[in-house]
């Protein structure tokens, strides 16, 4: 992965404004390379136990073929803020992407989603509106597929402002979304805008979130 450092000022205004809203959790699992009940999941202190599941080179959390089972395990607890962006009162969701024959994903111990090859891709409410040290203990049931090693492949979490919020703005990491199909559109069609476009985003005031304003 590049470092920052060497990355375009707009590229590192879209990383910068995604990181506000969105925290990536896919180093932060333990696992479990063998099946076991879901209540000993969910009712003891199993998990805690587990290793920290290890990244392959492509940032995947992968294990063997053969229908192998995995468990996934973590605690996710909400901060005041993301880099100086406030989270109290914004929806919360889970974004997920997986190969596996069959996946079972839990929410404090409820099963909430179920999926398989072709159904590999979920984004789950963990809360309408959050408040600061919600927290909430995640679990995945994974079973690779006979043919080919599981993954999961990505996982972070998304915090977004409800309909019923009026704000001057979204979140920053729908702006960096959006900033982002603008630039690719750019490079493509209208390189000349991209400095124009570079400008622009010289005049955000990211002091702002020093002082806990979103």
């Amino acid at each position: 992965m590049a470092s920052t450092t060497s990355l375009s000022p707009l590229t590192q205004a879209i990383q910068r404004l995604r990181q506000c809203s969105q925290r990536d959790i896919q180093s932060t699992w333990r696992w479990y390379q063998e099946d076991c009940p879901e209540d000993m999941v969910f009712q003891t202190d199993m998990p805690q136990s587990w290793l920290a599941a290890p990244l392959n080179d492509r940032q995947h959390i992968a294990w063997p073929r053969g229908e192998e089972v995995l468990w996934l395990h973590q605690s996710v607890t909400v901060p005041d803020t993301l880099h100086g962006y406030p989270l109290d009162g914004l929806t919360l969701r889970i974004a997920l992407t997986w190969w596996a024959e069959e996946a079972q994903v839990f929410v404090d111990g409820q099963l909430v989603q179920v999926g398989d090859l072709f159904d590999f891709f979920t984004r789950i409410c963990l809360s309408p509106s959050v408040a600061v040290g919600d927290t909430f203990n995640i679990a995945i049931r994974l079973i690779s597929p006979e043919h080919d090693d599981g993954a999961l492949v990505r996982s972070h979490l998304v915090y977004e402002v409800p309909m019923e919020m009026a704000l001057p703005s979204p979140e920053p990491s729908f702006v960096a979304d959006e900033l982002e199909v603008l630039v690719q559109y750019a490079k493509r069609l209208a390189p000349e805008k991209l400095a124009e476009i570079e400008g622009v985003l010289g005049c955000v005031d990211w002091g702002c979130l020093q002082k806990g304003e979103r």
